[in-house]
């Protein structure tokens, strides 16, 4: 059973603070990993023995080509606010 825990961004990331390790999953729609579009929509989810993180603009207009996988770390790099 996946367990969603769904928190809008509000607050500002100046340095890695998660819990997870940096080479945790995240997914990213390809508008936040170009820059093209703010994140709007945090995710993180637990599927019994994975964990992972998601950073969506919060569009509907996503396929599934949209969606890359990187490192939390990486994803915090990308937008670091």
């Amino acid at each position: 059973m996946i367990q969603r825990n769904v928190v809008i961004l509000v607050s500002t990331m100046s340095n890695y603070k998660f819990k997870e390790a940096e080479t945790t999953a995240c997914f990213m729609c390809d508008h936040v990993m170009n820059k093209t579009r703010p994140i709007m929509l945090v995710t993180h989810d637990e599927d019994g023995e994975y964990e992972y993180w998601q950073f969506l603009c919060g569009e509907t207009d996503h396929n599934d080509g949209d969606i890359k996988i990187t490192s939390l770390k990486k994803a915090t790099q990308i937008d670091p606010q």
